[in-house]
């Protein structure tokens, strides 16, 4: 079982640095339009950094990405981003997967806490949110000895890593003080949950079928838990994803528009849901650019 573990990781591994290689000039491009052509941040990395209490109900880590600036002993200047895997809310830490997206995110001067939380079915809603929230705490605690400025934090995942980066930011409300949440990023997300409430993915990580607390299904779907001072958010998604339908994006746009929300929908042409976190064209360049301008 490991070694079939180890064999499917290293599959995926290869698909990213192919995609990386077949999106590279794509990149390249829209870096120079977007003015973000200059030499890329150098960055250290720490891993399995433990983020959980001693009494959380298990331990859990994340990657820590710090660009190497030259930063006065006092100063709190590199914003942060926490960055969440997907994988439909189950079964695996995909943290090695986000690297992808955590090296040209920490290469344009973001610190970047990449993290794993509970998996479905063991555990259900709410509890992968409070580890993003636990995540949160912890960085706001350490924002000095990392001179990070949580005055400036973001939040991307990609599919039910997007999900939970909304709903997260939703209960900004819960987190510390010096914390303020200025963007979101949702690639691939699932932003409607009631739209098939009977999927199997959305069953486990909800513990019940919908028709048993139709209330809980609604606070785990951002369109009908969004408030009006819900972040600035920029949303990817592949024209051609199945997994996760047009109508999740349709009916999250139609919402943030209701409330007058800040927000970017941008469609990545030809693309389902796997292939556009494979090669998203410029999609993760133009919300690095999002990211910037609102941090």
């Amino acid at each position: 079982m490991k070694f079939q573990k180890s064999a499917y990781q290293y599959l995926v591994r290869g698909l990213i640095s192919l995609g990386e290689v077949m999106n590279a000039g794509c990149v390249r491009r829209t870096r120079r339009e977007l003015g973000l052509d200059q030499d890329p941040c150098e960055y250290q990395l720490t891993e399995d950094i433990v983020f959980t209490p001693d009494d959380w109900d298990c331990e859990l880590h994340g990657d820590l990405y710090l660009p190497l600036l030259d930063l006065e002993p006092d100063s709190k200047s590199l914003p942060v981003v926490l960055l969440v895997h997907g994988g439909g809310w189950a079964e695996n830490d995909n943290r090695y997967q986000m690297k992808k997206l955590a090296k040209p995110i920490a290469q344009e001067g973001f610190a970047v806490f990449s993290i794993t939380y509970r998996l479905a079915p063991e555990y259900v809603f709410p509890a992968p949110v409070d580890d993003l929230l636990e995540a949160i705490n912890w960085l706001s605690k350490n924002a000095e000895k990392y001179h990070i400025d949580m005055q400036r934090t973001a939040i991307f995942g990609y599919s039910a890593g997007g999900h939970l980066a909304e709903l997260a930011a939703i209960r900004k409300s819960e987190m510390p003080e010096n914390v303020s949440i200025r963007s979101v990023v949702a690639g691939g997300a699932p932003h409607f949950m009631r739209l098939d409430p009977d999927y199997p993915l959305v069953q486990q990580l909800m513990g019940h079928p919908w028709q048993e607390d139709v209330d809980r299904y609604r606070s785990a779907t951002p369109v009908d838990s969004v408030t009006e001072d819900f972040p600035a958010v920029f949303v990817y998604h592949g024209a051609k994803d199945t997994l996760c339908p047009h109508p999740h994006v349709e009916k999250w746009q139609a919402r943030l528009d209701d409330l007058s929300i800040e927000h970017t929908i941008h469609w990545v042409k030809g693309k389902g849901h796997i292939g556009t976190f494979l090669t998203p064209r410029d999609a993760v360049v133009r919300a690095i650019h999002f990211m910037k301008q609102h941090l």
